[in-house]
C-alpha cells in the first residue's frame, strides 16, 4: 500500500525533497559577504531536513511531528511576511534607496547630488517620468515577492499535509501491526 497526495507518493516525496534540502544547505555558505546568518541559516536547513529525511525513511512519529511543528511555524511566518515585505520593498526601490546601497566612488555621489540639488536644467517633466518608472518599478518587486511568497507558503502547506498523512500512516500501522514507528 502506497501512502499518495494526489498522483504523488508522500513518503518518496518527503525523502527526495529532504535529501535536495541537506544538499543545498551548503550553498547559503556561498553568499558573499559571509556571516553568521549564513552559517545559522545553512545549519537549521541541514537539521531540518536531516530530521525530515530520518522521520520518513524510519517511519519516526516524532521526528515527523518536530517538523510539522517548524513547517507550521514557517507557515505563520510566510503570512507575516506577506503583510510586510512587499510594501516594504515596494517603498525601497520606489523612492530609489537601492541606489544608495550601491558602491560608488565618493566624488561620483557628490557631483550626482550637486546636479540634482543645483542644476537648472533639471525640468518638472523629467522628475515626473523619473517618478512613474520608480513606483512602476516598486510595484512589479511588491507583487512579485508577493507571488515567491505565496508559492512557497503553498509549498511548505503541502509539506505539512504530506507529513500529518505519513504521521496517520505510522498511528494505523503501528496500532494493526504492533509497529513502534522506530
Amino acid at each position: 500500500m502506497s501512502l499518495k497526495l494526489g498522483c504523488i507518493p508522500v513518503r518518496g516525496f518527503l525523502l527526495v525533497v529532504s535529501f535536495l534540502g541537506m544538499l543545498s544547505a551548503p550553498s547559503l555558505l556561498l553568499v558573499k559577504p559571509l556571516s553568521t546568518t549564513s552559517h545559522i541559516a545553512s545549519v537549521i536547513t541541514l537539521a531540518f531536513n536531516g530530521c525530515l529525511f530520518g522521520g520518513a525513511l524510519k517511519y519516526n512519529n516524532k521526528a515527523l511531528k518536530c517538523c510539522q511543528n517548524v513547517l507550521v511555524c514557517l507557515i505563520v511566518f510566510y503570512f507575516i511576511l506577506l503583510c510586510l515585505t512587499p510594501m516594504t520593498f515596494s517603498r525601497f526601490m520606489a523612492y530609489g534607496y537601492d541606489q544608495f546601497l550601491r558602491y560608488e566612488p565618493v566624488e561620483d555621489l557628490a557631483n550626482r547630488l550637486k546636479r540634482t540639488v543645483g542644476d537648472d536644467e533639471f525640468s518638472h517633466e523629467k522628475a515626473r517620468k523619473e517618478a512613474e518608472a520608480k513606483f512602476i518599478l516598486g510595484l512589479l518587486v511588491g507583487v512579485s515577492i508577493v507571488v515567491v511568497i505565496i508559492i512557497h507558503g503553498l509549498y511548505n502547506y503541502m509539506l505539512v499535509v504530506m507529513v500529518q498523512r505519513l504521521r496517520k500512516f505510522i498511528a494505523t500501522r503501528s496500532d494493526k501491526d504492533g509497529f513502534d514507528g522506530v
